[in-house]
C-alpha cells in the first residue's frame, strides 16, 4: 500500500500529460467506482502503442472528504487488484485507514482485464492437450512428483535428473507457442514487487508505504532459477510449526531477539484428538506428511498435492485444521470437515477461465528476470542442492521462474536497481510474521538494516505470509492506521504484535 507525494520527476512527463485529463468514473456496484488509463507500452519509444489498465476505486467514506489516493497491490505475480477493491479488500482496506483515503487499484499490464492480455492458448481445452501431450510439459503441468527427502535414493535422483532433455524440450515448446500467440506484447510485461521497484526508481514520490510480506529483491532481479532459494527458507520450519509446540527464534544472527517470541504456540500434537486427527509426537505427525507425500507421488499427483499444502501454510488460522484432516484420510479429496480453504476474493468461474487462460504469472516473472543463461541442467541442479540444504519438502515445487531460462522475452524496461540509494520522502512500514512460506522475516530485516531510519519493522506473532495470512491482530492494525491517519510511526527498530487469537485446531465438527 502506498500514498504517492505531489512531486513528478521528469522521467514521467509522459504519463503526467495523460493524467491531467481526469479518470472518467464509472458506478460498478456497491459504492464503488471502475475506469481505465491508457500507458505507454515503452516509455522510451511511444510509437508502439498504449496499453489500457483496468482500474478500480473506492471513494472515502468520511465525513471531512478524502485526503487524498492510497494505492494497494496484492502482489502475484499476475493478480490483479480491481477484483480486491470490487470484493471485501476495499472494504477492509478502508476501515483499516480510517475511511480518509480513496482506495484504488488496478490491474497491471497483461493481468485480469487490462491490455495487451498475454495467452498461449484459445482454451483451456487446447492448453491441457498441450501439457499433457507435449513432450516434458506434463511436468510442468504436474510439478514434480518426487517425495521428501527423493535425493537420498539414487534411483529417484536419477529419475529426476533424467527429466532434462524432455522439459527443455517442453519449455522451449511451450515458449515458442506463447510467443506466437502473444508475440511483441511479451516484451511490455514485468514488475511485481511494485513497492521496492517505486523505491528504487522514485523514492521521493513515497509519502507513505506499508510493504506487507517482504520479496527480497535483488534476487528476483537476477537469474529466474536462483529465486525459490530465498523463498523457502523457513517453509520447512513452518510445516514442523504446525505439528508442535515451537519455539520461535529469529531467523539469522543478524537479528535481535524478539520481545514475547518465547511463547508457546500449541499445535497438532498438543491439541488432541479431539482437535487435531493427527495428534501423536511431532515426529510421528511429519512422518505421516512425508507418507501423504509419497502416496501422491505414486499416484501421479505429488506436485499439485505438495503445491496444496504449501498453500494451506499461506493462512494457518483457516487451513491447518482442513490440512490436518486431509493428511488423516490419505487423500486431499475436499469433504465438509476440511475447514476454509477459499481465497479472499473468489473468482467467477467465467473469471477463473480467462486466469487458466493467461501466462501473466509467467510472462512477469521472466520479463523481470536476468537474461537467460542457465540451462536445464542448471535448474534440476539448483533444485537438488536446495533440497539437500535448505528444503527438502518444497524445494522441488514447480515454480515458473524455473522455465524463465527458456523464456525468451525480457521486459524493454527492465529494472535492475539501485534499490535504496536515496531514503524515501516518509519512513517506510515493513510487517512480517515470525515465519513466512514465501517472504521470510530476514527479507523485511535486510530492508529495514539499508534503510536504516527511514523503516520501521513491525513482526507479527505466529505464522503465514503476510500479516492477512497471519490472522487478526488489532495491535498490527492499530499500527498501520496511525501509521497512514496520523501519519505516526512505530517505534524505531522493532515492534512485536500480539494475534488476537491462537486457535489453529478449533474443536472438530
Amino acid at each position: 500500500m502506498a500514498v504517492p507525494t505531489a512531486r513528478d520527476p521528469p522521467v514521467l512527463s509522459q504519463l503526467k500529460a495523460k493524467r491531467d485529463t481526469p479518470l472518467e468514473w464509472q458506478p460498478c456496484g456497491d459504492g464503488r467506482e471502475c475506469s481505465s488509463l491508457s500507458v505507454p507500452l515503452d516509455y522510451a519509444d511511444p510509437s508502439v502503442g498504449e496499453a489500457v489498465l483496468s482500474v478500480a476505486r473506492l471513494p472515502a467514506s468520511s465525513t471531512e472528504g478524502s485526503k487524498g489516493i492510497l494505492f494497494y497491490n496484492p502482489g502475484g505475480p499476475g493478480d490483479g487488484g480491481v477484483r480486491h477493491i470490487l470484493g471485501s479488500t476495499g472494504s477492509k482496506l478502508q476501515d483499516l485507514t480510517g475511511g480518509v483515503y480513496d482506495i484504488v487499484s488496478w490491474d497491471p499490464r497483461g493481468v485480469g482485464n487490462s491490455t495487451p492480455a498475454i495467452q498461449c492458448f484459445d482454451s483451456v481445452e487446447e492448453r491441457d492437450t498441450f501439457m499433457t501431450t507435449s513432450i516434458g510439459t506434463s511436468v510442468i503441468n504436474t510439478g514434480f512428483n518426487f517425495a521428501p527427502y527423493f535425493w537420498r535414493d539414487p534411483h529417484a535422483l536419477a529419475e529426476f535428473k533424467a527429466l532434462e532433455q524432455p522439459l527443455d524440450r517442453g519449455l522451449a515448446m511451450l515458449d515458442e507457442r506463447c510467443q506466437a500467440k502473444s508475440g511483441d506484447a511479451l516484451k511490455y510485461i514485468g514488475g511485481t514487487v511494485i513497492g521496492q521497484y517505486l523505491l528504487g526508481m522514485f523514492p521521493e514520490k513515497v509519502s507513505r508505504m506499508v510493504l506487507d510480506g517482504v520479496v527480497k529483491v535483488e534476487t528476483w532481479a537476477g537469474p529466474g532459477h536462483l529465486r525459490w532459494r530465498p523463498a523457502v527458507q523457513q517453509t520447512d520450519a513452518l510445516l514442523r510449526a504446525f505439528t508442535e509446540v515451537h519455539l520461535l527464534s529469529p531467523p539469522s544472527h543478524s537479528l535481535p531477539p524478539l520481545a514475547n517470541s518465547h511463547v508457546p504456540k500449541e499445535k497438532c500434537a498438543q491439541a488432541g484428538p479431539s482437535r487435531c486427527p493427527l495428534s501423536s509426537t511431532a515426529s510421528d505427525i511429519l512422518a505421516a506428511h512425508d507418507d501423504f507425500l509419497a502416496h501422491a507421488a505414486e499416484q501421479g499427483v505429488a506436485g499439485p498435492t505438495r503445491s496444496a499444502v504449501y498453500g494451506a501454510l499461506y493462512r494457518p488460522l483457516k487451513s491447518w485444521a482442513g490440512l490436518a484432516e486431509r493428511i488423516a484420510r490419505g487423500t486431499w479429496e475436499k469433504d465438509g470437515g476440511d475447514g476454509d480453504w477459499g481465497e479472499e476474493e473468489n473468482p467467477s468461474p467465467a473469471e477463473r477461465v480467462r486466469q487458466e487462460l493467461q501466462f501473466d504469472f509467467q510472462a512477469i516473472s521472466c520479463g523481470d528476470a536476468a537474461d537467460p543463461s542457465a540451462t536445464t541442467k542448471d535448474v534440476l541442479d539448483e533444485i537438488v542442492s536446495l533440497s539437500v540444504s535448505t528444503s527438502p519438502r518444497f524445494a522441488q515445487s514447480w515454480d515458473p521462474s524455473f522455465m524463465c531460462h527458456r523464456w525468451q522475452s525480457r521486459a524493454v524496461e527492465r529494472f535492475t536497481g539501485p534499490w535504496t540509494t536515496t531514503k524515501p520522502a516518509f519512513p517506510v512500514m515493513l510487517v512480517s510474521t515470525e515465519l513466512d512460506p514465501v517472504t521470510p522475516l530476514i527479507n523485511a530485516a535486510n530492508v529495514q538494516q539499508v534503510l536504516g531510519y527511514s523503516a520501521r519493522l513491525v513482526v507479527q506473532e505466529g505464522y503465514g505470509h503476510g500479516s492477512n495470512g497471519g490472522g487478526p491482530s488489532r495491535c498490527t492494525a492499530s499500527a498501520i492506521h496511525k501509521y497512514f491517519v496520523d501519519g505516526k510511526l512505530p517505534e524505531a527498530g522493532q515492534t512485536y504484535c500480539e494475534l488476537d487469537e491462537h486457535d489453529w485446531f478449533p474443536p472438530r465438527k
